[in-house]
């Protein structure tokens, strides 16, 4: 499978030669056009992001609850992404996956994550301000 990533005029022309020779040479191809989603850099950041948002909510003392009486269990990255950033991404943009989301949208989802947080729970993770913009 090859793979072009077009991200300038150069890089447009390239392409351009490529799918010319490919047709002079008579090799029938597919393309497939898709919108960048996030970066690999945006990827980690958002993992990292996770983490720290996770470890402030233990310390903070607001661990899920389980659904037996009595215990509770602590935040991971994991939990805070299935039962807090999904829920606002589905809600925002209507998609499935944070694979899917575009750079701005995954950064204004973990925005009004960071915003809610704040606000409902009194939990500010400090310095993640913009990070998965400059991730990527």
């Amino acid at each position: 499978m090859e793979f072009w990533l077009v991200k300038n005029n150069f890089q447009r022309d390239q392409f351009v030669e490529y799918i010319d020779s490919e047709l002079e040479a008579g090799r029938e191809r597919s393309y497939e056009i898709k919108k960048e989603t996030r970066t690999s850099a945006q990827n980690r950041a958002l993992y990292a992001v996770l983490t720290r948002i996770a470890n402030a909510l233990n310390d903070s003392g607001h661990e899920l609850k389980h659904p037996f009486a009595g215990f509770d269990i602590p935040w991971s990255k994991a939990s805070v992404k299935e039962l807090l950033f999904n829920p606002i991404m589905k809600e925002a943009t209507s998609k499935k996956s944070s694979a899917e989301l575009e750079r701005k949208e995954l950064s204004n989802c973990m925005d009004a994550l960071l915003r809610g947080l704040d606000q409902k729970l009194g939990v500010y993770v400090a310095g993640l301000e913009g990070e998965l913009d400059n991730a990527g």
